[in-house]
């Protein structure tokens, strides 16, 4: 018996559910893409607070139950970005969403997925979550920056985040967890009207038509956002969770379902066009997310927030500090980063390279071409060779 066979023995016999506090704070790892984007698309968007959340966390709930391991899910952030640049309304933002559903269900069902992964090679899969790292890093830098040298929200306060989640993982302590609770506190402390102007009105469920949307606009969207949901929440993502998981890593036709299934959905009950990341499934492995114990937890919490105390979380997270959020997003890119380790040949590391910084620079759709081009010139040049 091989030591490949013995690891993805053990990787079977591994647990769909374990409930600790390592799992909850794993959940709370990718909360520096999640909550700004929430944030800006209540805030600019018009979307609503109560109902953002519980979609959020029916899906993830639902998925934890389904798959058994942690498989993240986010906004669709193309979708997301430019809806906010431009001020979109929710309705638009929705019906994009739901077209975005539609078309990865296409794919997935008439099996064109499972060929456009087949013509992926690992090297441009590698250089896609490079790419995703880089992007992320920038981010997270660029958040820290924008605060001062000392104070509560701070470069120190980032610095010594940094320290912390750095011991935590010799001692694996739940970092994300402490951390999150820490930016409450200090948000409530520095803002103490969040509490005292929030209302607590409890949300019922209804069925929300995106009646007011512009269709041409919503379809621009959708097809903004198709490339990268192809490339990072489906292919890029299956490839993680397979060096992750092993064989309890569900297929890219299982993620395609997924994606497509809750983004046609969610819409309809208020919600946005959700996808799976890389980034988020290395965010919650790094701090402590190992099964599917961690997804139904964060769900149960996003769902008893959304129904009870909507408008509350907002206004908590509106004023959550950033050094906190982008010190979380700099260990996101590290662990996508890390990824690339696999890697050996310097040919292939051309690939990913040139996929990163592309992708990094200009879009992830152009990268991935650019990749591919260079990855089958260096197969066929390999090839003439022998």
């Amino acid at each position: 018996m091989t030591i490949t066979d013995t690891i993805s023995r053990q990787k079977t016999r591994s647990p769909r559910f374990v409930w600790t506090l390592n799992e909850l704070s794993g959940a709370l790892g990718d909360l520096g893409l999640f909550i700004p984007i929430v944030i800006s698309l209540i805030a600019i968007n018009g979307m609503n607070p109560s109902l953002l959340l519980t979609t959020f966390g029916f899906f993830f709930v639902t998925n934890g139950l389904a798959f058994g391991i942690p498989i993240p899910i986010e906004p669709m952030k193309e979708i997301s970005a430019i809806a906010i640049a431009n001020g979109y309304t929710a309705d638009t933002v929705m019906l994009a969403g739901m077209f975005t559903g539609i078309s990865i269900l296409a794919l997935t069902v008439t099996g064109l997925l499972t060929r456009l992964q087949r013509l992926i090679p690992i090297s441009v899969i590698r250089g896609i979550q490079m790419g995703l790292g880089i992007s992320l890093a920038a981010k997270g830098f660029a958040m820290i920056g924008k605060t001062p040298l000392i104070g509560f929200d701070s470069i120190l306060l980032a610095v010594l985040s940094v320290l912390f989640i750095f011991a935590s993982f010799r001692r694996q302590f739940p970092a994300a967890l402490a951390l999150v609770a820490v930016g409450a506190a200090i948000a409530v402390m520095i803002h103490p009207e969040v509490v005292r102007d929030s209302g607590f009105t409890p949300w019922t469920p209804a069925l929300t038509l995106p009646l007011a949307a512009n269709v041409l606009t919503s379809l621009n969207l959708s097809l903004a956002q198709i490339p990268l949901t192809l490339t990072n929440s489906l292919i890029a993502t299956t490839g993680l969770l397979r060096t992750r998981y092993g064989d309890r890593a569900p297929s890219v036709q299982s993620i395609g379902k997924s994606v497509g299934l809750m983004s046609f959905i969610a819409p309809l009950f208020g919600g946005i066009g959700m996808c799976h990341g890389a980034g988020g499934v290395a965010a919650w492995h790094r701090f402590g997310a190992k099964t599917g114990a961690s997804m139904i937890m964060f769900g149960a919490v996003l769902v008893g927030l959304g129904v009870f105390t909507g408008d509350f979380v907002f206004e908590i997270m509106r004023v959550f500090p950033i050094s906190i959020l982008g010190t979380l997003l700099l260990f996101v890119a590290f662990e996508l980063a890390r990824q690339s380790r696999d890697i050996r040949r310097p040919t292939d590391w051309s690939v990913v390279a040139a996929t990163a910084i592309v992708g990094f620079a200009y879009n992830m759709l152009i990268g991935v071409l650019i990749g591919l081009l260079i990855a089958h010139l260096l197969r066929f040049r390999e090839k003439k060779h022998n």
